[in-house]
């Protein structure tokens, strides 16, 4: 028999039966992630936090939750060939949605400032909001793996889907400035410096791999209050916003069962790159859209449900690939 495209084993019978955990067991990892989103909703209904409260949450995950993580976590890994195909998998995911999006896109007859939101929505995974999960389930192991693969997808959309947005919203990409982006990014640099001393062997202190990790565990968490304090819930989806979540979950999905197949990637590589493809759309089509003057009503309605939609499947998959 083949090997499935979620299974670690030759028989799926056999490794569902083995390796799933109850309910019982998940819950109590998934409880806090989700209570803590629960907590940034009712914190901004009763004016508790606002949007600018939110905004220096993820100041201090990007300055330095994530950055610590990566570097406790990915100069311990040990760096094969084969974990290359995380960072390739997650930009392949983003680029191959792109000509599938524009054809529908052509399809539906949106105006630019639409079709430009349309176009990018697929092409931004909002990762952030996976991390909490990644790390109550797999530990700092899968948080350092999911770096790499959220690599991949931070160069695409800090580079092609920005330009895209700049495009759709009638100006020409600057490239210094989409540099700049990158340069300014600090788990990337993070990444870059954690890679160096892999590849160099420069070991981390003990003691301070402790520390990074214990301190980045806790404060990557204020990512759920934040996304919390950004949800807006709509009671109706327009035609495009259903179609762009589409895009981003079925399609995602698909495009990544295709590369962990073509790749080959076993164990919790594959489960990683799967996960990846379930996020939903990222904050940043919002960011680019309100730049760019593209239809941010458009993007927050996306966003944001698709944002709810997350927490009811990703807890499903989880129970059945755990």
């Amino acid at each position: 028999m083949s090997q499935c495209a979620l299974c670690l084993c030759d028989d799926p019978a056999l490794w569902f039966a083995s390796n799933k955990h109850p309910m019982s067991e998940l819950l109590p990892r998934l409880f806090p992630i989700l209570a803590l989103f629960a907590f940034g909703v009712l914190a901004r209904r009763r004016s508790w936090f606002d949007e600018v409260d939110a905004r220096r949450m993820l100041t201090i995950v990007l300055w330095f939750a994530m950055p610590a993580l990566i570097l406790g976590t990915v100069t311990t890994l040990p760096l094969q060939a084969d974990l290359m195909f995380l960072p390739l998998a997650g930009a392949l995911i983003l680029v191959l949605s792109w000509p599938v999006a524009v054809f529908l896109g052509k399809r539906l007859a949106l105006p630019a400032p639409a079709l430009g939101v349309f176009v990018i929505s697929p092409m931004v995974m909002n990762l952030a909001a996976e991390y909490p999960f990644v790390l109550a389930v797999w530990g700092t192991e899968g948080f350092g793996r999911f770096a790499l693969f959220d690599l991949g997808n931070s160069l695409v959309v800090f580079t092609l889907t920005y330009t895209l947005a700049c495009i759709y919203g009638g100006r020409a990409g600057d490239i210094r400035g989409i540099g700049k982006r990158l340069a300014s990014f600090p788990p990337l640099w993070a990444l870059a410096i954690a890679l160096l001393m892999n590849r160099w062997d420069i070991a981390m202190p003990a003691g301070l791999a402790s520390i990074l990790n214990t301190s980045g565990s806790a404060a990557v968490l204020l990512i759920m209050i934040s996304l919390g304090i950004h949800f807006r819930p709509r009671l109706s989806l327009p035609l495009p916003a259903v179609l762009a979540i589409a895009l981003r979950v079925v399609l995602g999905s698909g495009i990544a069962l295709l590369l962990v197949v073509l790749f080959d990637l076993q164990g919790l590589d594959r489960l990683l790159v799967l996960m990846g493809a379930l996020a939903p759309v990222g904050f940043n089509v919002l960011v680019f859209a309100a730049r760019e003057g593209l239809d941010t009503e458009l993007a927050a309605t996306i966003v944001s449900m698709n944002l709810l939609l997350a927490f009811i499947y990703l807890p499903i998959f989880l129970y059945i690939v755990v």
